[in-house]
């Protein structure tokens, strides 16, 4: 049981800097959800632990909000002894747009940027990831930061863009050992159809390229993300434990001066669990304390399975309509918004509120929790 406490501990130095960061309420705030499953074996002793992860924040690794950082990981890359910095081409953290942003926090009073690095980087080599398989790991990274420098024009072209600082481009295509062409191909031009269908590219405009980019960098960093929870699992799991306990680590209820498609995801799954609550803590109990005619006096609650559907029911359902509005290749957030507005209008959506000004361009869900 010590040497499965020492593994599961080895793995701190490693799911913090990658999954947690600085936010308005906390130095060192979790941006994802876990679920652990303790494993036993026949004497009820803990043999591992294999972790499955899920929410992880992406609009922060190219955006955050006033008074808050991006994950630690980035800023720790930055204050990385020379030789890792020169192997990446990485420089001081304000050279770079997704970490250098209004209000952004130079320095979190808890954290020490070059000190954890340290620490990630021994504890990357004990839980399996060899040297070149680390440096992998870290150019991936460094791709990201350089890629948040990209910075596109219109082109002669209609509607399309160019990138304004080629060399940038050259870094990043060689970190992701793809040609130039191909990396400005996929964030230039949207491609729509393939297989039996025949593939329109259309290009994309210079904001437009700029949201491309973003989506490619937020991949990116989960494919990281998933990696290095992969190899953890490798390292601190069993196969076939007899027994395992699950322990379940998810955020709160969120509701921001901005919310967002994270936010949504995060609220949709605090409403599954207290509908699961509910369901076992008043409904099934009650049903058989009325079978086995047990006198209580009954609890009144108010059950939230309609904002679930209003959610994810399908055929109509919000995350539906927005699939639906991804499918045509062609929706724009204004006639999604409308679509939504239209179809929720009914009585029975009652969770689904309306801005009062038609100029607002937001719906409104009415939480358990309260409006987001």
């Amino acid at each position: 049981e010590a040497n499965v406490a020492q593994r599961l501990m080895a793995t701190n130095p490693i799911m913090e800097p990658i999954g947690n960061a600085k936010t308005v309420r906390n130095n060192n705030s979790s941006r994802f959800g876990k679920h652990f499953d303790i494993q036993f074996d026949h004497h009820g002793r803990i043999i591992g632990a294999l972790t499955s992860v899920y929410l992880l924040e992406k609009p922060r690794i190219c955006m955050h909000m006033k008074g808050e950082r991006n994950y630690h990981v980035f800023y720790m890359l930055c204050r990385a002894p020379r030789e890792v910095r020169d192997a990446l081409q990485i420089s001081k953290w304000q050279d770079y747009g997704f970490l250098n942003q209004k209000g952004t926090v130079a320095e979190v009073q808890t954290w020490n940027d070059a000190e954890e690095f340290g620490k990630m980087h021994e504890a990357l080599t004990r839980v399996g990831f060899s040297e070149e398989r680390r440096l992998e790991l870290y150019t991936m990274l460094a791709a990201v930061l350089h890629l948040g420098n990209l910075e596109f024009a219109p082109s002669d072209a209609r509607d399309g863009s160019d990138v304004k600082n080629p060399a940038q481009l050259k870094l990043c295509a060689d970190m992701l050992q793809v040609t130039p062409e191909q990396l400005l191909n996929a964030i230039t031009y949207k491609s729509v159809g393939g297989g039996k269908i025949s593939l329109v590219q259309t290009p994309l405009n210079p904001r437009n390229a700029v949201a491309a980019r973003n989506a490619l960098c937020a991949h990116i960093y989960c494919l990281v993300f998933d990696c290095v929870v992969s190899v953890i699992n490798e390292y601190i799991s069993v196969y076939n434990a007899p027994y395992s306990v699950g322990l379940l680590d998810i955020f709160g209820f969120e509701n921001f001066d901005v919310n967002s498609f994270p936010q949504l995801c995060i609220n949709f799954t605090n409403e599954s669990l207290h509908n699961l609550f509910i369901e076992h803590v008043f409904k099934l109990e009650q049903e058989v304390y009325v079978r086995e005619e047990v006198e209580w006096n009954f609890v009144s609650y108010e059950d939230n399975q309609p904002i679930i559907d209003l959610i994810v029911k399908r055929p109509i359902c919000i995350l539906g309509l927005l699939d639906e509005g991804c499918a045509t290749g062609s929706g724009k957030d204004s006639a999604v918004l409308e679509n939504l507005h239209a179809t929720f209008s009914q009585p029975k959506y009652k969770a689904y509120i309306k801005p009062k000004r038609s100029s607002d361009r937001n719906f409104i869900l009415d939480h358990y929790a309260g409006e987001v």
